[in-house]
């Protein structure tokens, strides 16, 4: 193998070296750029507390509203069994008024009228009991949902408490880690291996030019040496030429 072409391999050998160090060096750096970007695992938990809690804000208001139909559907139904209770008053007393003899058409009238509104009375009865018993259903269900949430704020806030302080650590290891990586590999150890690179190209070349110049001087010496040959003959021969 000529030396041209090992000084050439060497040189080749240190770019790929260098250029692999470097590409790795992007990859780290993009590495550092994603975790940086990630998302913040405190901001997004405590953001999620707020977000639970504009939902618990609304399910009060909604169950403060049901609990106020609920109250109003009862105070309905202690209407209605009065408004039973006066007209069975009525018509109790029409219809004892009529065993007693008073057959009046005025009466019978009456009587017909007073049975009609207690008629009335006991369905308007049954159906404000029916709408009371479902606001107070209505009123239990919100209820219970309304304390599912704050269950889960209790829970979100205590595991938001733990993130945070996971957090916390997780962000110095990191800090911690990033430091390492980037000063005692990417930077100390990068340079030293970027040095070292550098001295073995040298010592490629160096070499390289050591036994071509070893080569040249060796050529050198024995076209002189033939050449000191060549003129002593030159020299003989003139003196020959002479004599004869």
């Amino acid at each position: 193998m000529s030396t041209t072409l090992i000084v050439i391999i060497a040189i080749v050998v240190v770019l790929a070296i260098l250029f692999g160090k470097r590409i790795l060096g992007i990859g780290k750096a993009q590495g550092n750029a994603v975790l940086d970007k990630m998302q913040d695992p405190t901001k997004t938990a405590n953001q999620m507390i707020r977000d639970m809690q504009v939902k618990l804000d609304e399910a009060r208001t909604a169950l403060a509203t049901v609990k106020t139909n609920s109250l109003r559907a009862d105070s309905d139904v202690l209407i209605a069994k009065k408004n039973l209770a006066d007209w069975d008053s009525r018509l109790s007393g029409i219809l004892a008024k009529i065993d007693d003899g008073d057959k009046t058409p005025e009466t019978n009238q009456l009587s017909h009228t007073a049975a009609e509104k207690y008629d009335a009375a006991i369905k308007t009865l049954a159906a404000k009991e029916n709408i009371a018993k479902q606001a107070a259903e209505q009123a239990k269900v919100l209820e219970h949902n309304v304390q599912h949430i704050i269950d889960a704020m209790d829970s979100a806030k205590d595991q938001a408490s733990e993130i945070a302080a996971r957090q916390k650590v997780a962000d110095a290891t990191l800090t911690i880690n990033k430091a390492l990586d980037t000063t005692n590999v990417d930077g100390l150890q990068g340079t030293l291996d970027k040095m070292k690179n550098k001295v073995t190209e040298k010592e490629f070349i160096a070499e390289a030019y050591a036994n071509t110049g070893s080569a040249g001087s060796a050529a050198t010496r024995i076209d002189e040496m033939l050449g000191s040959n060549s003129t002593a003959d030159t020299i003989a021969a003139f003196r020959q030429k002479k004599q004869a």
